[in-house]
């Protein structure tokens, strides 16, 4: 039978990245270049952000990856990026009615919802066969920055 758990992974220490910073910048950017009046206005727009939230939690994850930190501090470093990123797109899109409930919605959607998306994602990664062979896309992207050629590395016994 299927089991919920009930505690995501724990969470380390918020490291700053240059690449996150970086990529923060990014992201404020193209939110500013596509936003409306606000994304309770239609179905279409609430969609986008949730798609704008779920690719830039993507992105950093890919860069968090590479790092030489233990797993909880890489986890404390997206979800930080998250947190600062919701602050600026989310919160500010709120109408005012609802703005005295933004910080109660901000940590459930961050530190509830994205940390079991990052527990998931990183247990599917490590699990799944794709993680395993240098091919295209994300794992290429990553494996090429450290050197490494296959997941765990082989040539240096330690995970990317």
């Amino acid at each position: 039978m299927f089991k919920f758990k009930d505690k995501a992974n724990p969470v380390g220490v918020i490291h700053k990245v240059a690449e996150i910073e970086e990529k923060l910048v990014k992201y404020a950017r193209m939110w500013d270049e596509q936003k409306t009046r606000g994304f309770w206005l239609s179905k279409s727009d609430r969609s986008r952000l949730t798609h704008f939230m779920l690719v830039s939690l993507d992105d950093f994850m890919i860069s968090v990856a590479i790092l030489s930190i233990p797993g909880p501090d890489k986890k404390a470093t997206v979800l930080d990026a998250m947190d600062r990123l919701y602050e600026y797109t989310v919160r500010e899109a709120l109408p005012i009615w609802l703005r005295p409930f933004a910080e109660p919605v901000k940590k459930y959607v961050i530190y509830v919802l994205v940390s079991f998306a990052i527990d998931w994602a990183v247990q599917k990664y490590k699990a799944g066969s794709w993680g395993k062979t240098v091919e295209t896309g994300a794992l290429a992207r990553i494996l090429s920055k450290v050197g490494c050629e296959s997941f765990p590395c082989i040539r240096c016994r330690r995970d990317a």
